[in-house]
């Protein structure tokens, strides 16, 4: 999904990377996040109207790393344009599509955290396989939960070790792409 800009909302893959493959923490974190700012429009809000400008500079510059941290790049980049300029006063349009961006964001990571396995199989398989390609150390815990993740039956598992174990990496992916 990307904006106008053509910045995505939520690039899944990267957000993965950022975790090491590990996609219970990231749905963790993505929890956490939908929960922090499920409020956010409401808050920043109110600390525009109480003067708190310091306060709500500390908001969207919070907002801001988290985002880009998470790959939420649209997101991260109208958090900078909104930073720059929170101590002028904000245009009302510039402030509502800055809302209707967290508001898509947060429907993004909503999305990606239901409990749908097909989608995250595949965004698990596609990190499993850019670490393969990229002879990546992968710890023996996201190992794990790659090759439980991968979508593949119990004996396709057991032939992707086999194939880990000997490093025939090409092999292993060509499993991962069937």
């Amino acid at each position: 999904m990307g904006t106008d800009t053509g910045l995505t909302t939520f690039d899944n893959e990267f957000a993965l990377r950022q975790f090491s493959g590990n996609q219970d923490l990231l749905l963790q974190i993505l929890k956490k996040f939908i929960e922090q700012n499920t409020h956010f429009a409401n808050e920043l809000n109110a600390l525009l109207s109480q003067g708190d400008m310091v306060t709500a500079k500390r908001k969207v510059h919070t907002l801001k790393g988290v985002s880009g941290n998470l790959g939420m790049n649209a997101l991260h980049h109208k958090c900078k344009e909104i930073e720059a300029n929170i101590e002028q006063s904000l245009p009302v349009n510039l402030l509502n599509e800055f809302y209707a961006l967290v508001d898509e964001t947060l429907v993004a990571a909503n999305d990606f955290s239901e409990p749908t396995q097909a989608p995250q199989a595949t965004n698990s398989n596609q990190a499993f396989i850019e670490s393969l390609e990229k002879n990546e150390f992968i710890s023996d815990q996201a190992l794990a939960e790659y090759v439980k993740n991968s979508g593949l039956s119990a004996s396709q598992q057991d032939e992707l070790m086999g194939y880990i174990d000997n490093f025939d990496y090409p092999s292993a992916i060509a499993l991962l792409n069937k």
